[in-house]
């Protein structure tokens, strides 16, 4: 420490903010060995509920992350709503026509998702470094310097990052240094928000919720016996501020907007008023410094999108940067963080916008409308999935990413070039699968040698890429050959950043496939069909956050080498090496096809 009380320090990532953002960003580094510190203004962690609803897709996220178990044994599975005005229902969205491992809403206060997530940094060597509070930062050409206050007013650290990742709210101090615009606007409507007890006996696996026209009325169930959260809201007399919440005044409301005069509401743990915004940046990245979370992005809370939009922040950053840290891949493919997210926040702003302003609109002509036609369109299986799959974000897509590329050759449809069996329906079927950008989805199968259950998440589980090198139904020597030197090629490149697994479609290992890594059987064709594969091999490459980054049909070892090539640093000569294997391959196919 120097005479002025200044000492200094030196990390790989500085992450500012400790809510669930920072923390699962701070796990990702860590999960990867990339040496982080987390800083807290806060003393200790939250103590309340917060953000209630984690989406499936988020489900997912923490499913590689290995802890699900924790949080479903702590959740409550919420599977659809009652909609009504006064005691006519209006309709009943319900999870379960989403086609995911986790068809439901898991209901548990923020407050318990950052102890959950606390748990897993403190498992992997980390910790959070609380009532640290960031007085501002200077960028230099390849690191920033940031300065850090502590319990001591006159204790202030100096600490040199190579990255900064702004976590930190509402109100980020990371951004108001940046000077990054927040842009929008607030809403005029004020909201009433209470967890209660309620002595009623309503389904406690759904939300229930009024539309009336002073406003709405919802009731979420949370972990516990009779734990629910209240959401209202509330119109103030002109010239007068908005009431306060109480016990009392909910009553009112409940009695008002929902027609019951006879629950009694008990035992409040939190109440609040608050007022919502939407507003979000324009850049998240600029330099060495990152921002996610509520830091870039600010919504209404319909439909529980904001604490999951920022961890999946997080989760597409992690293994990004982790890969540049360690020198396996280009700076150039941090941009594609914002190239990624700034849309997803843009859609989620657009969509909660105008689900809020139908939900709380005082427009008669559009309250008739609404409470008219929402029965009738919600009736549709159709539309409950595709809308359920866009609040779950399981249909979040890179497609447009400079990160998303597939391949799929016209010459296996000329005479004389195409496999066995092969042909125009099998071609255009792989149009069906999930593209380039998409979530990779689910599905079962075995592992050999053992045929031990697996799935395919099981297999996605850890920090690399995974390849999927499927069969095709001609099962020629020429096909197995192939797969076999693209596996073999690629396990020499690039070794534990890509994790490649034959799928076979069948209950045996080929005695043509000469290869000793993961095989994976797909007995009853789930795979297969899931992934739209056809009557030639057929390959995906998944990114470490779940979703496809290349795609070949017919499986082609070539594009694929140089997708990852320019994807993945390598060595000099393992650069060269893919190149004589690409070149060879490209020369090979070309005069045996």
């Amino acid at each position: 420490m120097n005479a002025t009380g200044t000492s200094k320090s030196e990390t790989g990532v500085l992450v500012v903010g400790a809510g669930p953002v920072g923390l699962t960003m701070a796990c990702e580094l860590l999960r990867r060995g990339i040496d982080c510190r987390v800083i807290e203004k806060s003393d200790a962690p939250s103590q309340t509920s917060k953000a209630l609803g984690i989406q499936s897709r988020t489900l997912e996220v923490f499913e590689n992350m290995g802890v699900i178990e924790e949080f479903l044994a702590r959740g409550l599975k919420v599977t659809g709503a009652d909609v009504q005005e006064g005691e006519t229902l209006l309709f009943q969205p319900d999870t379960r026509y989403l086609k995911a491992p986790y068809p439901y809403i898991l209901s548990l206060p923020q407050s318990d998702t950052e102890l959950l997530l606390l748990g897993l940094l403190h498992e992997l060597g980390g910790e959070v470094e609380w009532s640290r509070e960031l007085a501002g930062f200077g960028q230099e050409r390849d690191r920033i310097v940031a300065f850090v206050g502590g319990d001591r007013a006159d204790a202030t650290e100096e600490i040199s990052a190579k990255w900064l990742v702004g976590c930190d709210g509402a109100h980020s101090r990371v951004r108001h240094t940046l000077g990054v615009s927040f842009e929008g606007s607030a809403y005029e409507e004020e909201f009433l928000l209470a967890d209660v007890d309620l002595d009623w006996n309503r389904s406690r696996d759904k939300a229930h919720a009024w539309l009336h026209g002073d406003g709405i009325f919802l009731s979420l169930p949370l972990p516990g016996d009779r734990r629910w959260r209240l959401v209202s809201d509330i119109a103030p007399t002109e010239g007068e501020e908005a009431p306060q919440a109480s016990v009392e005044l909910f009553q009112e409301l409940m009695a008002e907007r929902a027609k019951d005069t006879k629950t009694n509401i008990s035992n409040p743990t939190w109440m609040s008023n608050f007022k919502i915004s939407r507003r979000m940046i324009t850049e998240y990245r600029r330099g060495h410094v990152f921002l996610m979370g509520d830091a870039a992005h600010i919504h209404s809370p319909v439909g529980g999108q904001g604490m999951n939009t920022g961890i999946q922040d997080a989760y597409n950053l992690g293994w990004k940067l982790a890969l540049v840290i360690k020198g396996k891949a280009p700076d150039e493919l941090l941009d594609t963080y914002e190239e990624e997210r700034l849309p997803v926040a843009r859609e989620v702003l657009k969509s909660t916008n105008a689900s809020t302003n139908l939900a709380v609109s005082r427009n008669p002509v559009l309250r008739f409308v609404r409470d008219r036609t929402l029965s009738h369109v919600m009736g549709s299986g159709f539309v409950q999935e595709t809308l359920l799959k866009k609040v779950s974000q399981l249909d979040v897509s890179y497609r447009k990413s400079s990160l998303s590329k597939s391949y799929k050759s016209p010459r296996m449809l000329l005479p004389g070039r195409r496999q066995d069996g092969f042909g125009l329906k099998d071609w255009l079927n792989l149009r069906g699968g999930p593209k380039a950008g998409d979530r990779a989805p689910q599905g079962r199968c075995l592992r050999y040698p053992s045929r031990e259950e697996t799935t395919l998440f099981q297999e996605f589980e850890g920090t690399s890429f995974t390849l999927l090198l499927f069969d095709g139904p001609a099962r020629t020597e020429e096909g197995y050959a192939n797969l076999t030197g693209i596996a073999q090629k690629v396990e020499e490149l690039w070794g534990e950043d890509v994790k490649t697994c034959v799928v076979i479609a069948g209950y045996d290992k080929p005695e043509g496939l000469d290869w000793d890594g993961p095989v994976l059987l797909d007995v009853e064709r789930e795979l297969h069909e899931t992934y739209n594969t056809a009557g030639a091999e057929v390959l995906y490459l998944i990114r470490p956050d779940g979703y496809v980054g290349f795609r070949s049909q017919p499986a082609m070892g070539d594009r694929l080498l140089r997708y990852l090539g320019d994807l993945l640093s390598t060595t000099p000569e393992a650069g060269e090496s893919g190149e004589r294997y690409a070149k060879g391959y490209a020369d090979k196919t070309s005069t045996t096809r």
